[in-house]
């Protein structure tokens, strides 16, 4: 009989009932239980594996009450700043008591464990690796490690969160506590247990004794990750409890997530079978607890929250995922959900029945109506796939000409119903996004979506709907409205699961949750994280296409948080799973190409990240023509690229360019307009002409604050921009009230961590240089570095010059280090000979000629020089070298003399 048809709960209980038995007792008790030889075989490896497992304990523990007293005695010894006060229980892993603070700093009560093991080199190893990791691991259904230490006997132990309340078998045998209370209570120690396992920490050892119950009913799970933290790497089952241990723990292979969910799987049917007091238990219950305790892991569920959702399903009277549901049992749990609307529908059917002859054949004709209205529909569906680039790959001209003669037949033909309009308008609205029309594709995808939700269409056609407005939103910057969708999406498809739906939605719900601060950007890695393991669990074309997409979103986003090595490596990952070979580059792989690029850019590869640039506006082009919203974006991109390189009248053509297409197919008041508008201003100011840069930023201001509101965080990042090119231009007094005013907002709304708040800190002390409150700058650059030891290349950088500039305006010799440091930064990013660089050569020279080294100061301007010409004939740049060569011209000439 193989592993996998072993009847485990069988087998288990052979293994209890002789577990306390003489080794030599054991065979013939269990012949006298069972006449199956391999379950006999079976509990006869487990027991002798656990005996094994349990020797090596023994010794340590014999070991180790030789030196210890009974535990009473230890009650008032102190460890640490803690003192014993009572004993709570012992267990296979040592004694716990209660204990509280001794060195009376504060009042606080906690359960200490005093571990059955020597302290040793590994455990130490352990103990640091783990121990942080468990503490903070934070939830209300879990108690948590708080401290960790060794007695002067050497005896480690751990001060743990103390919890006051029965265990959980114990709790659930209480006469007030129904079925239906047990099993609700069951589903939050199954969330809980998926909220450590989010986190990467497995429990090892979950039984009953180890989740009390509050009084307040709510559950808390003890020991969560201890059993890993003292595993030295020796055997893994040291401190398992075997009634509740997973075969492949018995096995001695290492736990995961598969272990604990079959842990759960026992706890549940020892539950069900208490309430059940000898009657049988409720078969769909049976079967949820069967495949959480399967014997092979891959037959399980993949996840605790997955086990929680089958209970939830259960108690909501809908078909739980674990076993098969023929059409009457499904009919009769649709009537027990609705029961009311099912006796008021029985009545209304019993009083029509004596019109059902007569409207038989009417009934017959609106049938065959629904059918070819289903047909039109399934026939146009595919056709609007078929011309959907994201499925193809490329995309004709005539594809836009089809769908624009479908979205006005639809808009104007009244043969549709309500459901297959609003089906039309979501699948054309999709077209519509992935060939780059934002405005026709919001349009669609609003109505469609309103439109599926007043006809009752299913919970995943809804889903699907928002997911693809909320897309759509996140790419026009109104990320609320975006992330709200994709919220509701998900509530959605916890009624009517869809895998690739639900994918899509998480990847909608990261890309909102993203860039607003280190909380948003560690929400939206855990969103799309878990949209990348579902992923990774289908195969295909489609599941290649989503690995790509949320790679793709990851790759960003450890851009943004300056994570620039994991950033290049995911989208490197994004790249092989959007196109396995190149005759497969299309929609995603040009994504993920431009992406690539600004990473590379970030990383100081100029050379590599231009080629890529240029190869994903190229690639976008192809796919989707000049008249399209991404090739507007990816122009831009490309746009920026140089501009950040300082090859500004390359820069200027892909902006302009990019700025003319956007005003056609986004719109003069999009949001896509305003950030082109924008770059534009940066490129604008860069170069040196301000009144041109200030002119758009207002303009780009404007668009914002119409649109997004005045503290919407677009508008107020523009209007610090704003700000920063006012104080720039010598107009210190007019910057500081706006900058007030953003500080104000910003200071309340974000986490003192968030880039826009070190952004904005930096233009503040830019402020205080200029207004000539060098003091309070100097003091303020002091505090930004101890708070900010790592800001991230571009902030960093914004730091260097800040320091240069404060030095320069004190006529500190040592504003031609900070200024040297500036331009080897420079050096570095954007390459030595660049117009980028050339402008800061300019400052290093200003200083070098103030503190007496010409010749130096000469030479920067030398190399700058040849750069210079990409500026605006206006830049203040170029004035400030005429200076320069005015003032060193009598230098020169002396040193010529000489």
């Amino acid at each position: 009989m193989s592993g996998a048809s072993l009847d485990w709960a069988t087998v288990r209980s052979l293994f209890d009932a002789v577990c306390d038995l003489p080794a030599d007792r054991w065979q013939p008790a269990l012949q006298e239980l069972t006449d199956d030889p391999a379950m006999v075989a079976e509990s006869l490896s487990l027991l002798r594996a656990q005996t094994v497992a349990l020797g090596g304990v023994q010794q340590s523990l014999d070991a180790f009450f030789t030196r210890m007293d009974e535990p009473a005695a230890q009650v008032g010894q102190r460890l640490g700043p803690w003192r014993l006060q009572r004993l709570l229980g012992t267990g296979g892993m040592g004694m716990v008591y209660l204990a509280e603070r001794a060195d009376r700093l504060y009042r606080r009560t906690v359960a200490i464990k005093l571990i059955r093991r020597r302290w040793d080199a590994a455990m130490a190893r352990q103990l640091s690796a783990e121990s942080q990791f468990l503490a903070d691991l934070q939830h209300p259904g879990i108690a948590r490690l708080l401290d960790a230490g060794v007695t002067e006997d050497g005896q480690p132990y751990l001060v743990m969160e103390y919890v006051d309340g029965r265990p959980l078998d114990a709790a659930c045998r209480d006469a007030s506590l129904d079925r239906n209370r047990v099993l609700r209570l069951f589903a939050k120690v199954c969330r809980a247990v998926q909220a450590a396992h989010a986190q990467g920490v497995i429990h090892c050892d979950l039984k009953p004794g180890n989740v009390l119950v509050r009084a307040d009913g709510e559950p808390v799970l003890l020991d969560f990750g201890i059993a890993r933290l003292l595993d030295d790497g020796g055997d893994v089952n040291e401190f398992a409890t075997p009634a509740y241990a997973s075969p492949e723990r018995m096995a001695g292979r290492p736990a995961g997530v598969a272990s604990d969910i079959y842990s759960l799987g026992v706890m549940l049917s020892e539950l069900l079978a208490a309430l059940s007091a000898g009657a049988p238990a409720n078969r769909d219950l049976l079967a949820i607890a069967g495949k959480a305790q399967a014997g092979l892991p891959l037959q399980r569920y993949v996840a605790a929250e997955a086990l929680a959702e089958d209970i939830e399903r259960f108690l909501d009277h809908r078909p739980v995922r674990a076993g098969s549901t023929g059409r009457s049992r499904r009919l009769g749990l649709f009537l027990r959900r609705n029961w009311r609307g099912s006796v008021l529908a029985s009545i209304a059917l019993l009083a029509a029945g004596v019109f059902v002859m007569r409207l038989s054949d009417a009934r017959a004709a609106a049938e065959q109506n629904a059918r070819e209205a289903a047909g039109i529909a399934d026939v146009l569906v595919a056709a609007f796939d078929a011309a959907d680039p994201a499925l193809r790959g490329d995309v004709q001209l005539s594809a836009r000409d089809v769908l624009d003669q479908a979205a006005g037949r639809i808009e104007h033909d009244l043969e549709y119903s309500p459901a297959i309009r609003a089906r039309l308008q979501a699948t054309l609205g999709r077209a519509y996004q992935n060939l780059g029309r934002p405005q026709q594709a919001e349009t669609l995808l609003r109505a469609g979506m309103q439109g599926l939700a007043e006809a009752g269409a299913p919970p995943r056609q809804q889903a699907a709907a928002r997911v693809a407005l909320a897309l759509q939103l996140s790419d026009a910057r109104n990320v609320a409205e975006a992330r709200e969708l994709a919220g509701q999406a998900l509530q959605l498809l916890d009624r009517d699961d869809d895998r690739p739906t639900r994918v899509q939605a998480l990847n909608a719900l990261g890309r909102a949750q993203s860039g607003s601060g280190a909380d948003g950007d560690a929400r939206a890695e855990a969103s799309l994280l878990q949209a990348l393991a579902l992923v990774r669990q289908e195969s295909g074309t489609e599941a290649r296409r989503g690995e790509a997409t949320t790679l793709a979103n990851l790759g960003a986003l450890y851009r943004t948080s300056n994570q620039l090595d994991r950033s290049e490596a995911t989208l490197r990952d994004a790249l092989r799973a959007a196109a396995p070979t190149e005759s497969m580059q299309g929609l995603e792989y040009q994504r993920v190409l431009r992406s690539l690029s600004f990473t590379l850019l970030a990383q100081g590869r100029t050379d590599e990240a231009l080629q890529l640039g240029e190869e994903g506006f190229e690639l976008t082009r192809r796919l989707f023509g000049a008249e399209s919203s991404y090739t507007a974006a990816a122009e831009a991109e490309l746009a920026g690229q140089y501009l950040d390189l300082g090859r500004y009248h390359r820069a200027e053509t892909h902006f302009l360019d990019s700025l003319a297409t956007s005003a056609r197919v986004d719109g003069e008041d999009s949001q896509a307009f305003a950030s082109k508008v924008l770059g534009l201003g940066i490129m604008e100011e860069a170069r040196g002409d301000y009144l041109q840069a200030e002119r758009r930023y207002r303009q780009a201001l404007a668009l914002r604050r119409r649109a997004l509101g005045p503290t919407d965080a677009s508008s107020l990042d523009t209007e610090m921009i704003l700000a920063r090119l006012l104080l720039r231009s010598d107009r210190t007094a007019e910057a500081e009230e706006p900058l007030r005013r953003i500080a104000a907002h910003w200071r309340r709304e974000l986490a003192a961590s968030s880039r826009q708040l070190l952004t904005l800190r930096l233009v503040e002390i830019e402020w205080m240089t200029r207004a000539g409150r060098l003091a309070e700058a100097g003091a303020a650059l002091r505090e930004f570095a101890r708070r900010n030891p790592d800001p991230g290349t571009s902030l960093k950088l914004r730091q260097q010059m800040q320091l240069a500039l404060l030095a320069q305006r004190a006529h500190d010799p040592v504003a031609v280090e900070r200024w040297a440091e500036t331009v080897a930064t420079f050096e570095q990013l954007y390459g030595a000979d660049s117009t980028a660089t050339a402008k800061w050569r300019i400052a290093l020279a200003e200083v070098l000629l103030e503190h007496g080294q010409a010749p130096a100061a000469r030479a920067q301007i030398d190399r700058a020089r040849p750069w210079l010409g990409e500026l605006s004939p206006d830049s203040d740049f170029l004035r400030r070298i005429a200076v320069l060569d005015t003032a060193m011209a009598p230098s020169t000439k002396i040193a010529q003399a000489r």
